[in-house]
């Protein structure tokens, strides 16, 4: 089982300046996970620039 945590960041390593640059970021990440998890996973928004997954079917090979 593995955690996962999705952090929005600027090149700069800084949250995004811009709330509209963010939002839309945002919104791809989250369209991004929703279409790229399986049955068993399970993720949610954790902050404003953040998204957290729990991948219970997830092995250290599949992470590779």
């Amino acid at each position: 089982m593995f955690l996962a945590l999705f952090t929005l960041s600027g090149e700069d390593g800084a949250p995004p300046k811009n709330s509209e640059t963010a939002r839309i970021a945002s919104e791809k990440l989250k369209s991004a996970m929703i279409s790229s998890l399986r049955r068993s996973d399970v993720a949610t928004s954790y902050s404003a620039f953040q998204f957290i997954a729990l991948l219970p079917a997830a092995t250290y090979e599949d992470a590779q």
